[in-house]
């Protein structure tokens, strides 16, 4: 009999496709769900429409955008939303909110009375942590009388994620950090990267000492990317034990399912998220072993080329952009050699197909890097061809195999979005 419990009591990576759930059953996550966080639902009476002093003053306007935390009358339609929350969802532990996704803050004497005076050099503006803590605070006083143990969940992000100056958060607030504005490239101790290394340390270890609870909601894929090849496994092989030992309850990071570009970078977070001491060179040999089969040896040289590359390139920005500098053209090359060679031991199904996958989804990303490249030289002929191989492509991988390679509805509309127009229209 063997018995076995988790490093992190929570353990989830939200993905954005159907099998993505089914997959993580089968690496036993599991666990406290961690809320989502964005917003709070005020009820009718306290409408933009019905109280607009509820809302922030921006501008000399109130605009329907973040709420004026500081009037009395907000925090009673938050009180009033939260404690009908829980009588509707008494087996719930913990309601998520916060303020909305983006910025538009309340700028009127009260609200700026609230914050701490704290300068975010990240994000270069006042840190707002200090007013939302505050405001928590209050809700969780006002339902006290009737859910003495209820939590508020909150994403620690964007323009409050630092800890906060001057409020004391009442032990019942649960932060879940979501590091949107540092590196997402880089883990932990790479020394091309110091600054990721010593500021997510430090802010771990100081909401560590305000709250017994503390979730990591961080990004384990290049944000806003359509699918290209980005391995992650130098950043969470380092990053997931450091957070065990900094005192993370447990994860709820944001993901893709782009299975093409990002193996086996969720499946080692997986591994390790249950058992933070994972021998992850063992586990990645026999993923090697197992899933390319005879093809293994240059499968492995091909990951260690781009792994290698992503984890030691002096960018930091994360999406698409990044894909030129990463893998400049004779990295492309050399990437595509062992390709061929691994295609070529790969003689048999299932390994062919698995192998001719990671072709085309390197293929792929390979027509993106060429596009820019041509973009940037006002070869707008070869980057509009460079485009229809990148559509083609897209489509077989979203389309072609038993799963998507790559999310087809991210994969689309990112594409469209950051890419497409400028190409056509130059």
């Amino acid at each position: 009999v063997t018995t076995q419990g988790p490093s992190f009591p929570a353990r989830w990576a939200a993905g954005y496709a159907g099998t993505f759930k089914i997959w993580q059953r089968r690496m036993r996550m599991g666990g406290p769900h961690f809320p989502a966080a964005h917003g709070i639902r005020m009820p009718k009476t306290h409408s933009f429409e019905e109280r607009p002093d509820c809302y922030a003053l921006i501008g000399g306007e109130r605009r329907n955008r973040q709420l004026c935390v500081s009037n009395p009358e907000t925090l009673k339609g938050a009180v009033e939303t939260v404690r009908k929350y829980f009588q509707q969802q008494p087996d719930s532990p913990w309601i998520g909110i916060g303020p909305h996704d983006g910025r538009g803050f309340c700028e009127c004497e009260g609200c700026q009375a609230l914050d701490g005076g704290d300068w975010d050099p990240f994000a270069a503006h006042m840190s707002m942590t200090d007013r939302y803590l505050w405001f928590f605070g209050k809700i969780l006083d006002g339902i006290a009388d009737e859910f003495p143990d209820k939590k508020i969940g909150f994403y620690s992000y964007a323009s409050y994620n630092r800890p906060p100056v001057r409020i004391k958060p009442n032990p019942r607030i649960v932060p879940a950090f979501a590091p949107i504005t540092i590196c997402r490239i880089h883990g932990l101790g790479n020394p091309i990267c110091p600054e990721k290394d010593k500021y997510y340390r430090w802010i771990i270890g100081e909401w560590g000492k305000m709250l017994p609870e503390l979730y990591d909601r961080g990004y384990w894929f290049n944000l806003a990317c359509p699918g290209f090849v980005f391995p992650m496994v130098h950043r969470l092989r380092t990053q997931i034990p450091v957070s065990h030992e900094l005192g993370i309850t447990g994860w709820r990071v944001e993901c893709l399912a782009h299975w093409g570009s990002e193996l086996p970078s969720l499946y080692i977070a997986g591994k390790l998220m249950w058992n933070h001491k994972a021998d992850v060179d063992a586990l990645m040999d026999d993923y090697f072993t197992t899933y390319f089969g005879p093809a293994a040896a240059e499968m492995k040289k091909y990951f260690t080329l781009v792994d290698t590359r992503v984890r030691d390139t002096d960018v930091h920005t994360g999406s698409s952009y990044d894909m030129p500098h990463l893998y400049p053209p004779e990295v492309r090359q050399q990437a595509k050699k062992l390709l061929t060679l691994a295609a070529r031991k790969a003689a048999t199904d299932p390994f062919e197909r698995r192998v001719m996958a990671m072709q085309q989804v390197f293929d792929y990303t390979d027509a993106f890097c060429v596009m820019m490249e041509s973009r940037a030289m006002h070869q707008w002929p070869q980057a509009a061809e460079s485009l229809k191989q990148i559509e083609s492509l897209l489509d077989t991988l979203t389309s072609q195999y038993d799963i998507e390679l790559v999310t087809k509805k991210y994969g689309i509309s990112y594409m469209q979005r950051f890419f497409r127009q400028p190409t056509v229209q130059g």
